[in-house]
């Protein structure tokens, strides 16, 4: 599962709209937009973040996190 797909089905389950997660995370909406595409990923203090306001396990995210950019390594080849 990509960051994208996590972060979605996680933000519905919670009811959080990508506007409500950005001020739970402290970023922009435009932020959140990009991760859930798979433009960008979170930096630490933010994986930190999301993993509170998400209630998902730390390693969930990561592995998430590194589908994503291996998918993104895979479109740039």
């Amino acid at each position: 599962m990509t960051l994208g797909e996590l972060l979605k089905e996680c933000r519905r389950r919670r009811f959080l709209t990508q506007k409500a997660l950005a001020a739970e995370v402290g970023v922009t909406l435009n932020t959140v937009q990009r991760w859930e595409m798979g433009m960008s990923v979170p930096f630490a203090r933010q994986q930190q973040k999301l993993v509170e306001v998400l209630k998902i396990e730390p390693d969930v995210l990561l592995d998430a996190i590194e589908a994503t950019e291996e998918t993104r390594g895979k479109a740039a080849a």
